[in-house]
């Protein structure tokens, strides 16, 4: 899951969308499993933090791979 973040120059992540999401090779196929991973992937990216720099707000992306357990 790709997420495009915008970061603040105090090191939080101000706004998190996802720009692309593929499903991991052994899951089952299931959109419920897709819209599950993007939200995490949303969720662990809005917790980031960065170290805090002068300059304005940066833009970045963020990839979370998640590995299928069996």
């Amino acid at each position: 899951v790709v997420v495009e973040i915008e970061v603040t120059s105090e090191g939080r992540v101000r706004n998190a969308t996802v720009r692309s999401a593929t499903l991991p090779t052994g899951s089952n196929g299931s959109e419920s499993v897709r819209a599950c991973l993007m939200e995490q992937a949303l969720r662990s990216a809005q917790r980031s933090t960065f170290r805090a720099w002068a300059d304005g707000p940066v833009s970045g992306t963020l990839t979370y791979r998640f590995i299928a357990q069996q």
